[in-house]
């Protein structure tokens, strides 16, 4: 008799256990998708940073330039707040970023030509480069 019971209490033990698991672990999955891409999806441009260059010029007068990550483009910022968006150029000089206003800029190095009127560059070079 003893023995039956000890069966009893054990089997009913065991049962008891398998019911609590089963309903603390829910058997259906949620799968949580994300919008961004994944890390081997992305393009070799996407990777790259913006380049940020700042340029000190004669008389104290100072330049930003940002390059983008492909380098087909540049946004000029001069000390008054105004933005030139300037598009890669090849000249027989080299590359070089210009505008339809007849802006431009060419990059050699450290130093940077700035002509924002025609005929007259302004020579600049490199203050601090931002990563």
């Amino acid at each position: 008799m003893k023995r039956l019971i000890i069966v009893m209490l054990c089997l009913g033990a065991f049962l008891s256990c398998g019911k609590k698991q089963e309903a603390a672990e829910p058997k259906t999955e949620t799968k949580v998708e994300t919008a961004e891409p994944k890390a081997e999806d992305k393009t070799e441009t996407e990777t790259k940073e913006v380049r940020k260059v700042n340029y000190v010029c004669p008389m104290d007068t100072n330049f930003g330039v940002e390059y983008s990550a492909d380098g087909q483009t540049a946004r000029l910022f001069d000390e008054s707040d105004k933005i030139y968006e300037l598009k890669r150029t090849e000249g027989a000089e080299g590359v070089y970023f210009k505008d339809d206003s007849g802006a431009s800029i060419r990059e050699n190095g450290d130093k940077l030509t700035v002509e924002l009127v025609k005929g007259k560059p302004i020579e600049c070079e490199v203050f601090k480069e931002e990563k």
